[in-house]
């Protein structure tokens, strides 16, 4: 199993209080963990930690190079503008979504802009370009039509801007684009919210068999066991570690702190 990202010794405070300390553990290839806690322990800040949204106040957190990481907020922004289908092509990488992608934003310099929305603009523009000059062989994007089904996405929908959709639709729209991209970890902030049972479903079994890491924050425990290989249990701003899905988790017995190297509860 490959290491992807690693946090060590890792605190962070907000508004006076402590949300970690000095908290480290290892994220591999193959793990499909789900992040448990009470209300307010500060489970959405640590995927933001590791995302590299905020940075520790002390302590690192470190990727392999080259990582790619998906996130999948509470309130994932997406481009009001663009069709369903179209975000999902996007984030597959699709070479004529991505030339579309290219063709707007140069429209879009050409408007009457100020120097901070010119300044995001372009560099939208210089990072599409990138990936369009580096189009993946090693990877076959999943079709997006199949991952906008498979989550159960009313195909008269995938014509229509994503402004004109509703919070929940935009979301599973964000998680569809997310799956497509196909990135080494997947930080997903109750990705089943919004999704019928079929769906769900359809969402866990892909999940399952995923090759790289998944990291799931969800109220569902059924979800929980069907997915997870371990469980990160957050509260006093330490995390202990559990190897096994939520039925395992409820027996009481973590990991022992040198499974992988390093102590597990930090």
């Amino acid at each position: 199993m490959t290491l992807l990202l690693q946090a060590n010794g890792i605190s962070y405070a907000h508004g006076g209080h402590h949300v970690f300390e000095n908290v480290s553990f290892e994220i591999k290839s193959g793990d499909r963990f789900a992040l448990l806690g009470p209300n307010g322990a500060g489970k959405s800040t640590l995927f933001r930690l590791l995302s590299g949204e905020l940075t520790p106040q002390s302590g690192a957190v470190t990727q392999r190079r080259g990582l790619r990481i998906g996130y999948l907020h509470q309130e994932t922004a997406v481009d009001p503008e663009m069709t369903v289908l179209e975000t999902v092509a996007l984030a597959a990488g699709d070479p004529d979504a991505l030339d579309l992608h290219l063709t707007r934003l140069e429209l879009r310099m050409a408007e009457p802009l100020d120097d901070d929305q010119l300044t995001a603009v372009m560099d939208e523009y210089t990072a599409t370009l990138g990936r369009l000059e580096e189009v993946r062989d090693d990877r076959i994007p999943l079709p997006g039509a199949d991952i906008l089904a498979g989550l159960r996405v009313p195909e008269a929908d995938w014509g229509k801007p994503v402004g004109q959709l509703s919070g929940g639709e935009k979301k599973i729209v964000a998680l569809a684009g997310l799956l497509a991209g196909q990135p080494d970890v997947l930080l997903l902030d109750e990705p089943d919210n919004h999704l019928d049972l079929e769906a769900k479903a359809w969402l866990e079994r892909l999940l399952a068999r995923s090759d790289g890491a998944v990291a799931t924050i969800t109220h569902d425990r059924y979800f929980v066991d069907r997915i997870s290989n371990r469980i990160f249990e957050l509260a006093h701003g330490k995390i202990t570690v559990y190897h096994g899905n939520y039925s395992y988790y409820r027996t009481g017995t973590p990991e022992p702190a040198r499974t992988r190297g390093r102590a597990t509860r930090a």
